[in-house]
């Protein structure tokens, strides 16, 4: 598994977006990145207030989700 990259923030947040709250194992999984990679990924979007993290899992924050609005696209 490979290390996180700019795209796998934006892939991270949609699929928070479209799944609601997963667990770091999930999340590395259907990403393909490893599980250390997921947190530290999650570590760098949780200090820009993007996700919030608790022992249920992580979600998306309304800043993450108005940051993916702001982009101007959606997947389907």
């Amino acid at each position: 598994m490979s290390r996180y990259r700019d795209e796998h923030l934006v892939y991270l947040m949609m699929l928070l977006r479209a799944e609601g709250r997963m667990s770091r194992r999930s999340i590395s999984e259907r990403i393909g990145i490893g599980e250390g990679s997921v947190r530290s990924a999650l570590a760098h979007l949780a200090s820009e207030g993007m996700v919030e993290t608790n022992r249920r899992g992580v979600a998306l924050t309304e800043g993450g989700c108005g940051f993916l609005d702001g982009l101007g696209f959606t997947v389907v």
